[in-house]
C-alpha cells in the first residue's frame, strides 16, 4: 500500500496541504481531476457512492463524513487506476478497492494520527471527528479492530463521532 501512501502524500505536497484535508481541498481535487459529482435521490441498496468516470454520484443527504470519504476513494481510484472494474478479476478489483481505501486515508488526513500517542481505539474516535471522516473507515484502515466489541457498529453507522472528553 506504499504506492497509495507516497501518491496521496504527494497529493498533499501539490496542495500545500499541512493538515486534515478540507471539504474545499476535496473539490479543488475533483475539479482539477474533472471528476463531477452528481447527486441522485438514491442509489441501490448497499451502495454508498458511484463512480463511472468522470461522473461520481452520491445519494442526496448522505452524511458529510461518507461524502468526504467516497470523494477521497474516487480521487484514489482516478489516480492510481485505468480502466474498468468490471472486467477485473475479484481479487485485483478487492486490491483496487484496498488501495483506493488508503490513498483516501492519506490524502484526508496526512500523518496526523501517526504522530499521536496513546490508546489507538480513542485515537482513531479522536481523528474520525477531527477529519470528518467515517469512524469505521479510520478504525478498518488504521488496523483497530472494527469488530472491538461489534455492538458498537450501531453507534457507528459511518457517521462521525464527537470525542468522549
Amino acid at each position: 500500500m506504499a504506492i497509495a501512501r507516497d501518491w496521496a502524500l504527494g497529493l498533499r505536497d501539490c496542495y500545500g496541504l499541512d493538515d486534515i484535508a478540507s471539504d474545499r481541498d476535496l473539490d479543488d481535487t475533483l475539479d482539477d481531476l474533472q471528476i463531477e459529482v452528481v447527486r441522485l435521490t438514491s442509489l441501490p441498496a448497499g451502495l454508498r457512492d458511484l463512480y463511472a468516470e468522470p461522473l461520481l454520484v452520491l445519494p442526496r443527504g448522505q452524511a458529510q463524513p461518507l461524502d468526504r470519504w467516497a470523494k477521497a476513494h474516487v480521487v484514489g481510484h482516478r489516480i492510481l487506476h485505468r480502466g474498468d472494474q468490471l472486467r477485473l478479476a475479484r481479487d485485483f478489483v478487492e486490491l483496487q478497492e484496498c488501495q483506493a481505501n488508503h490513498f483516501a486515508w492519506w490524502f484526508l488526513l496526512g500523518d496526523l494520527p501517526h504522530r499521536l500517542r496513546g490508546d489507538r481505539w480513542a485515537i482513531a474516535r479522536h481523528v474520525a471527528w477531527l477529519g470528518n471522516v467515517p469512524a469505521d473507515c479510520v478504525y478498518r484502515w488504521w488496523g483497530c479492530p472494527v469488530d472491538r466489541p461489534i455492538a458498537r457498529a450501531v453507534e457507528l453507522r459511518s457517521e462521525w463521532l464527537e470525542p468522549a472528553w
